[in-house]
């Protein structure tokens, strides 16, 4: 990429495919007289999900766009095509399974996402969600609408288990939060670190060594990405190595998880329960049975998101558009693999 300096004359056009005010996308204490910013709120393509349907005059703007900023589920499949001078797409989001679909990492095209800001709420949520399946707070929920009084025996997350499939932001975040409350973290990775563990990590293993974690958890919490790798990594084998008194927490993807297989083992009492923020079909059918079952927790994939994400969410972006346009490298590039 050639070098680019924030009093160049020629001026970059951003199309941001979210209803976001331009103005929140001004880096901070610098000038933006070089970048021209188109925001287009989705609706106005005529589809919730991505941009097939092109209004008339952003057909005449497309030529000029070199940096798309949307959600990856947004993004057109004629995108090469329909932003020929397009050199950098980022993401509103860890996800890049459509990215990947479409080729664009085989393209010169810079893709980024952003990765780590959401970490702390959806590591937050993971402890909700841990609390919440221990101390049977569903059932409590289920007994104050019939006006119910009955005690359950408590239990304590201090000293139990909690098995990570996935170390990045989001895992290393469930770490620290877990240890601190006498947690002990065990983890699986793509590649472990042969140095010092991560803090509040008891151990940590490769892939090959999934079973060992299963087994050996009380709780197991999913952090990865979804890729080729990754899906449906949790079958009816994975299931069976866990205790039957464990929980399944996702918050990562829906196709990480066989659902059929998960469903069956906690109906037969094989699995204790599981809290779901994710499905491979989404948004949930009114229909499904996971609504309905009494040891599962539901959560409408918001796991992410808290009063502060979308802060952070722009400022990673406002961060990398002032490097884009000095030339400096742009954090959170995704490699060819789609991470």
């Amino acid at each position: 990429m050639s070098n680019r300096t924030m009093s160049d004359q020629r001026q970059i056009t951003v199309l941001i495919g979210e209803p976001i005010p331009p103005h929140h996308f001004a880096p901070a204490g610098e000038s933006m007289d070089p970048v021209r910013v188109l925001v287009v709120p989705l609706k106005e393509f005529g589809a919730p999900t991505a941009l097939d349907a092109m209004p008339p005059v952003l057909a005449e703007e497309s030529q000029t766009v070199e940096i798309l900023a949307l959600f990856d589920s947004s993004l057109p499949a004629d995108t090469l095509t329909r932003f020929p001078n397009l050199r950098w797409i980022h993401l509103f989001g860890a996800g890049a399974n459509r990215a990947l679909d479409l080729g664009l990492f085989e393209s010169p095209v810079q893709i980024t996402n952003a990765r780590g800001v959401a970490a702390r709420p959806m590591a937050e949520w993971v402890l909700l969600c841990m609390l919440a399946l221990l101390r049977r707070l569903p059932d409590l929920v289920r007994q104050q609408e019939r006006h119910t009084w009955n005690r359950h025996p408590a239990k304590e997350l201090a000293g139990k288990t909690v098995g990570l499939i996935g170390l990045g932001a989001v895992g290393r975040e469930v770490a620290r939060l877990a240890s601190a409350l006498d947690m002990r973290v065990v983890a699986v990775r793509r590649r472990p670190s042969h140095g010092e563990l991560p803090a509040g990590v008891a151990r940590e293993y490769g892939p090959d060594a999934l079973p060992l974690l299963l087994h050996q958890s009380d709780f197991v919490a999913i952090c990865v990405p979804l890729t080729g790798e990754t899906r449906f990594m949790i079958g009816a084998r994975e299931i069976a190595t866990m205790k039957p008194t464990a929980f399944l927490i996702n918050v990562s993807r829906g196709g990480i998880v066989d659902e059929a297989a998960l469903a069956q083992a906690l109906r037969e009492g094989r699995l204790a329960g599981a809290a779901l923020d994710v499905f491979e079909h989404e948004p949930l059918p009114a229909d499904s049975p996971w609504w309905t079952m009494p040891n599962v927790l539901v959560s409408p994939h918001q796991a992410g998101w808290s009063e502060r994400t979308w802060e952070r969410t722009l400022e990673l972006f406002a961060e990398n558009l002032q490097r884009y346009c000095a030339g400096r490298p742009l954090l959170n590039r995704l490699g060819p693999g789609g991470y």
